[in-house]
């Protein structure tokens, strides 16, 4: 995955690329456990817990016999919810995604 760099914090030193969000990931690739594609709650039941409930279960469960971090979760692309809800899931603006070029 690749570390999105928070809006408050953009350096040339980070060397961002643009993806097709308006926002930039730095170049430099880091490991990620596992990868969300998608995720999504209708939208009556947001904010309450439900995706969050979903994300607890895939990094309890995907590999057998460990926890997988908050902060080894990788986010496909997301959208602007998307980046808000990986953002405070994680409780790291600078979270990872994957595909984002």
């Amino acid at each position: 995955g690749y570390r999105v760099i928070p809006e408050s914090q953009p350096s040339q030193s980070d060397n961002p690329q643009p993806g097709h969000r308006p926002w930039y990931c730095n170049s430099d690739p880091e490991p990620a456990a596992v990868g969300i594609s998608r995720i999504w709650v209708f939208g009556q039941q947001r904010r309450t817990g439900v995706a969050s409930k979903l994300l607890d279960a895939v990094r309890q469960w995907f590999q057998y016999g460990s926890y997988i971090e908050k902060s080894q979760v990788a986010f496909s692309d997301p959208t602007g919810d998307g980046k808000m809800f990986a953002s405070k899931y994680t409780g790291m603006t600078d979270f990872l995604v994957y595909k984002y070029g």
